[in-house]
């Protein structure tokens, strides 16, 4: 979608606003459903690497445990993120994590891959600090160097309110109850012009992706 913002298409030819569809498994076939402002998240991925010092696992004290500073790491992560209230719509959590090579050696190198999805920029900004700072906490605790990547990801999908209820009007579709923490970048368009987007239920299907 960025590409396409970017010929300046809509501009050229005075879109006045947009709407896009995706297909959705689990929600009931051959019906669209939607929902006001938040639908679907702004999504960064998160690497996370964490440098330490192996020696044999009878010797701690010559070594800098990676897999220690890294469970530290994801359990001061993961409490940032359950400190926000109920109502805020996020997601801060990590599929992947690897660390060590053998049983009987402490590991010097630790990663972690996960991923940061918010629908505000405060939200997202706030925990990508808290992110950072608990970064360096690992380092002065551990003596560990920790280094982070994030993507620049797709910005959230949020619906305009107001042609969301224009719609409704004209073609009445079923309303979500709480967004989904996916990410989908038809929210390029919407940072130019007013839009909707809906997921178009496809009944018990298999997952998306």
């Amino acid at each position: 979608a960025l590409p396409i913002c970017e010929t300046g298409i809509l501009e050229k030819y005075g879109v006045e606003a947009v709407f896009g569809l995706h297909l959705w498994p689990g929600l009931e076939e051959g019906t669209v459903y939607t929902r006001k402002n938040e639908l679907m998240s702004r999504g960064s991925e998160l690497n996370i690497d964490i440098y330490g010092k192996s020696a044999h696992i009878s010797k701690p004290d010559a070594a800098i445990d990676a897999t220690a500073a890294a469970v530290e790491f994801y359990r001061q992560a993961r409490q940032a993120e359950a400190e926000l209230p109920d109502n805020v719509y996020r997601l801060l959590n990590f599929g992947m994590f690897n660390s060590g090579t053998v049983r009987n050696a402490l590991s010097a190198h630790a990663t972690l891959e996960g991923s940061l999805r918010t629908f505000y920029d405060d939200i997202f900004t706030g925990l990508r600090d808290k992110i950072f700072a608990i970064a360096a906490d690992v380092e002065g605790k551990f003596g560990c160097k920790v280094d982070i990547w994030m993507s620049e990801g797709y910005p959230a999908v949020l619906n305009d309110a107001a042609l969301v209820d224009r719609v409704y009007q004209v073609a009445p579709f079923q309303w979500l109850d709480k967004p989904s923490l996916a990410s989908e970048d038809f929210a390029q368009y919407q940072l130019r012009v007013p839009g909707v987007f809906f997921f178009l239920g496809t009944g018990n299907t298999a997952a998306l992706h």
